[in-house]
């Protein structure tokens, strides 16, 4: 088995090979908001999540012509709201996601446009207000997303990329009354090194 994976290891570098980093932010419109209430009774507040913004790191690996591998970071950032009798008020919290992404680019590795199509898995530790995400406060889910954008290659190693993507988990804090997986629908302009 070692001899096995340290073969593999040796060949990797003779594989087509082509590193991509990108800082990417943007608009996030949630839907599927509502994350519930305490106790299911009228004096108790109901809770949902508003639209807000997200900034990402991602670090590709291209393993073929067409295909590749991105890993990253992104930072969520959206109001808690909480309404009562007609009357609301709202908290600042966060998410921060780890992010796996396989990646189909619809032309070949060298062309100055590279259109895209994703899918992959993410970790989103959701970080209600007036807790740290180093406290373990945070409540983290499993989650899926899926999209697609455009890469374009504008001076030798540097890059521009306009996606749309959607993220997708269960509703985090286990409340009562929440129901079916929140979406986060998010259109991001990005900047970085295609190398």
């Amino acid at each position: 088995m070692r001899i096995a994976l340290a073969l593999f290891l040796l060949t990797l570098p003779a594989l087509p090979q082509a590193l991509e980093v990108f800082v990417s932010g943007g608009p996030t419109f949630v839907n599927n908001a509502n994350i519930g209430q305490f106790a299911a009774t009228p004096d108790q507040p109901r809770y949902r999540l508003t639209d807000g913004f997200r900034i990402s790191i991602m670090a590709g690996l291209n393993t073929g012509s067409r295909i590749g591998h991105e890993v990253g970071y992104a930072y969520l950032r959206t109001q808690l709201r909480s309404e009562l009798a007609g009357e609301s008020l709202e908290s600042g919290m966060a998410a921060h996601q780890a992010i796996y992404n396989f990646v189909f680019h619809l032309t070949r590795d060298g062309t100055r446009v590279r259109p895209y199509v994703l899918g992959g898995a993410n970790l989103s530790n959701y970080v209600p207000p007036g807790v740290g995400v180093a406290s373990g406060g945070g409540d983290t889910k499993f989650g899926l997303q899926y999209g697609g954008g455009v890469k374009i290659r504008f001076y030798e190693i540097f890059g521009f990329r306009i996606g749309a993507h959607q993220f997708t988990s269960p509703k985090p804090f286990h409340l009562t009354g929440r129901s079916g997986w929140i979406r986060f629908s998010e259109i991001s302009v990005g900047f970085g090194l295609m190398l």
